[in-house]
């Protein structure tokens, strides 16, 4: 009888326990929290891709950042990106704290900020940096999302882990982690907790779904630190490949490839990057660093996950070194090649004023994810020709950066042809165009009567046909009636 009530006794104080524990742990980190966790307010001022020579009105937003090691304060790069004034506050503090940027990483989407007044940090408490999180493991998000001043606690668990998309350049792959916690807009920049440490920081939530959100993972967030170390941002390095999974069995035969081998079928390589020069289209990558990579391009990261062999190049900083095993022609080769930092093609820019020229009442621009955003937010629906280059399209030795024919202005030296504007610039007076420098060079050095340019439209071409010396005389007239001051940048001046 005694042993029954003893066991009935442990069974009821189980289960009295659990509510206990799991508030101890709530209110740890509710009033950690309170000294840690940080309100950013931003004024910012977007350019105008629309009208480059412009900005757009200056506009108020708001995100969440977290104190680290170091008397650090870490957010998303989104949240500060294009600010004219950063305001940071405490959590039930009234007292309100200049920053600036001091480090800025878009690519991983994370940011450094330094406040002016350095007692900032006194009475707080960094949290430290913890390890990628596991498949089911619960986490907390701290933040405020827009609308309060109090601090917002949402309780999840770690739902997916893959290398996915930052932003919305559709190359810039890198592991992130989904959880089933509520991200909600001013929650962007604040810490992700799993056991009293930083296991990642808020970055987005998926449209149209609920309670669907992504962060950006202790091992990314330890790289850009790492990064951060010698004031220089390099980012993460890329191959610059693109390749096909093995799925049949008579390529893998023709490829040379045994049954028990796995390896991805490389289709072509982009210019100037890691790989350039070293890696060829039909080679068959086998492994990286001795770490072999799967016929669907995947490798293990631990006995439960498996994650795109992209991950093994994550690891690494520009300038490190790597040894990649290949077949070429059916015979094995280990090739050893440095990593190079990565140049996006189609670039997302932030903080930045557009890069534009303007000849003969004709705008010229780079490509940019900006540019296509102007036909709307969902972007894909712009011209099609080029949501296919931002999609699929890579450097070559003939362009390493796409210019579009954004605009014409109307005057008497451009008659006609208003029609052309979203073309893509292919050749001025035969000269074929790879660069924003390349065409002011190429447009300087003409002194033929004629300045002829050659346009493209998917499979359809143009020619423009300028008087020189017209151009040239027009220019004054041109920049006075559209009130516009200059005929380029301000970094191509």
């Amino acid at each position: 009888m005694r042993l029954y009530f003893f066991r009935y006794f442990l069974f009821v104080l189980f289960f009295l326990l659990i509510p206990f524990q799991q508030n101890a742990w709530a209110n740890f980190n509710i009033k950690t929290a309170n000294k840690s966790v940080l309100k950013i307010n931003v004024i910012y001022r977007e350019p105008n891709y629309d009208q480059p020579w412009t900005y757009s009105i200056q506009s108020k937003g708001s995100g969440s950042g977290v104190i680290i090691e170091g008397n650090k304060v870490l957010t998303s790069a989104h949240v500060i990106a294009n600010s004219v004034s950063i305001v940071i506050k405490k959590a039930n503090d009234p007292k309100e704290y200049r920053a600036v940027v001091e480090f800025i990483g878009h690519q991983e989407d994370l940011a450094i900020l330094k406040p002016i007044d350095s007692s900032l940090f006194i009475n707080t408490i960094p949290i430290k940096l913890g390890d990628l999180s596991k498949l089911q493991e619960q986490v907390h998000a701290f933040g405020f999302p827009e609308g309060g001043d109090n601090i917002s606690i949402t309780k999840g668990i770690v739902s997916r882990i893959e290398r996915n998309r930052y932003g919305d350049d559709r190359r810039n792959h890198l592991l992130s982690v989904q959880i089933d916690a509520a991200i909600n807009s001013g929650n962007s920049g604040g810490p992700v907790v799993n056991n009293s440490k930083l296991v990642g920081i808020a970055m987005s939530t998926l449209d149209q779904s609920q309670n669907i959100g992504y962060i950006v993972p202790a091992p990314v967030i330890k790289h850009f630190l790492k990064d951060y170390e010698d004031g220089k941002y390099d980012g993460f390095p890329k191959l610059g490949i693109w390749y096909l999974p093995i799925k049949s069995k008579l390529m893998a035969e023709y490829f040379g490839l045994n049954p028990k081998e796995g390896g991805v079928l490389l289709t072509s390589v982009e210019h100037g990057s890691s790989a350039f020069g070293l890696l060829y289209e039909n080679d068959i990558i086998l492994s990286i660093d001795n770490v072999s990579i799967a016929r669907d391009g995947s490798i293990g990261l631990n006995k439960n996950l498996r994650v795109n062999f992209g991950y093994l190049i994550d690891t690494h900083f520009v300038k490190e070194r790597i040894k990649i095993k290949v077949i070429r022609d059916k015979k094995k080769i280990t090739i050893e090649l440095p990593l190079k930092k990565f140049v996006q093609f189609i670039p997302d820019e932030y903080s930045v004023r557009p890069t534009y020229f303007i000849f003969c009442g004709l705008v010229f621009m780079p490509l940019t994810i900006n540019y296509l955003k102007t036909w709307g937010e969902d972007w894909e629906n712009a011209q099609v020709d080029l949501v296919t280059l931002a999609y699929f399209g890579h450097p070559t030795k003939e362009r390493r950066q796409p210019i579009v024919m954004h605009s014409v202005f109307p005057n008497s030296v451009n008659m006609g042809y208003e029609g052309y504007q979203t073309w893509l610039l292919g050749k001025v007076n035969g000269h074929r165009i790879s660069s924003m420098k390349n065409l002011l060079k190429i447009i300087d050095n003409i002194t033929d009567k004629f300045v002829v340019i050659e346009l493209e439209k998917g499979s359809d071409n143009a020619k423009v046909i300028l008087d020189n010396n017209a151009c040239k005389k027009s220019e004054k007239d041109i920049l006075k009636n559209y009130s516009i001051e200059s005929t380029k940048s301000q970094n191509l001046q």
